[in-house]
């Protein structure tokens, strides 16, 4: 649009000028002229504005080619990258720690809490372990007894006793008994994984 404006204001300008190169004052016909002219600077201030439009689409497009190339390569990243660990968050005295579920060996109910114990260390979170046995029952844990969950992968070996009774040896050295209504589904799933052995 600013070309239709400029094109005929130069054409004009042109003219006189050219007028004062060419001819006296008295025979100058400004109109004629600048019309002479009109269509030249048109074409060439349509030009440039297209020229200055493409420039402008050019700019947009090579910027938009940045933004899906990261994007790009966050998606690739992201595809390759292993998976995060699931964690809980403990309390440990007045500080709060992020714990791998897999490192964790057993976590027992203490009322409205749970104490989890890992590597020689326990802590506090503040849920039922009737929520945590639900939550954490596809990340390998089974509620071994009414106040206990086991982490299946801690257990290194199973006692069984005569009358029924059942321990399960954790890695930390840890015995956690198990409760007569939980037997079946704590055997059932450590018979899924490679039996740990039983002590005679």
């Amino acid at each position: 649009m600013l070309c239709w404006v400029c094109a005929p204001l130069h054409a004009l300008l042109a003219g006189v000028i050219d007028a004062g190169f060419s001819a006296p004052a008295s025979g100058i016909d400004l109109p004629s002229m600048a019309e002479a002219r009109a269509p030249v600077d048109l074409l060439l201030y349509t030009a440039l504005a297209a020229a200055l439009f493409a420039q402008t689409q050019w700019s947009l497009a090579m910027r938009e080619a940045t933004r899906a190339d990261g994007l790009l390569q966050r998606l690739n990243a992201s595809a390759i990258a292993p998976p995060a660990s699931p964690t809980l968050l403990v309390a440990l005295g007045r500080r709060k720690v992020v714990v791998p579920l897999r490192e964790i060996d057993r976590i027992a109910a203490a009322g409205n809490y749970a104490t989890v114990v890992w590597r020689g260390r326990e802590g506090m979170i503040r849920t039922t372990l009737d929520a945590l046995a639900e939550a954490l029952d596809s990340e390998g844990f089974a509620r071994a007894h009414r106040g206990t969950i086991v982490n299946l992968a801690s257990v290194q070996e199973v006692h069984k006793a005569d009358d029924g009774r059942a321990e399960l040896i954790l890695a930390n050295g840890d015995a956690v008994s198990v409760g007569r209504r939980f037997r079946g589904e704590v055997f059932r799933r450590l018979d899924r994984r490679r039996p740990p052995p039983t002590a005679p």
